[in-house]
């Protein structure tokens, strides 16, 4: 079980949810290198001062032993091949792949998004920042994207409005702006 743990005093109501945190599109994503997520959903809080938060949560597989991305090829660096690396980097682009066939863009890919366990392929995860821009009916012209500005692409960077804590932005982008070529730059 995932909980967001956003600092109160630092994000409004509006920015706590998580976008395509529904149940119905995140349960729908079935690929064996994007983490599996079986339940989205949202809890709400209501502070001493009647405050209003609402908080994203999922529930995915457990994986024993997970690490980030990076973090297990440097811990394993003297026993992994060049051809594991490279199925690795390919298992997660497979996965990257997978979620933009089906119109979401990441909108976060770096190495603590992307995971390797024991016995398991590369994983992608961490989709509570992920936009759906091509289905936009009803929702406003922009979007408010959330990233680590390290990996994000320039044009992303143009649109920043804030900047938080651990190189973490907040940028309010055109949802036509929001490709794939986003997720490609940042995993690149």
């Amino acid at each position: 079980l995932k909980l967001s743990h956003p600092r109160l005093s630092k994000l409004p109501f509006r920015d706590v949810r998580a976008e395509i945190g529904e149940s119905k599109t995140l349960a729908t994503l079935n690929h064996q290198n994007v983490v599996r997520v079986y339940f989205a959903g949202d809890c709400q809080l209501v502070s001493k001062t009647q405050d209003k938060y609402v908080f994203s949560f999922f529930t995915m597989d457990y994986l024993e032993g997970i690490r980030d991305f990076d973090e297990y090829i440097i811990e394993h660096s003297n026993t992994l091949s060049a051809t594991q690396i490279i199925r690795y980097f390919r298992d997660a682009l497979s996965g990257l792949s997978y979620l933009h066939e089906r119109g979401i863009i990441h909108c976060d890919i770096k190495p603590a998004n992307m995971f390797i366990a024991p016995q398991t392929e590369a994983l992608i995860g961490d989709l509570g920042y992920s936009k759906r821009p091509l289905q936009s009916i009803g929702r406003s012209a922009e979007t408010d994207t959330h990233f680590t500005e390290e990996y994000a692409h320039p044009q992303l960077i143009e649109y920043v409005k804030e900047r938080q804590r651990e190189g973490g932005a907040l940028a309010t982008i055109p949802r036509k702006l929001l490709k794939s070529r986003f997720d490609l730059f940042a995993f690149g």
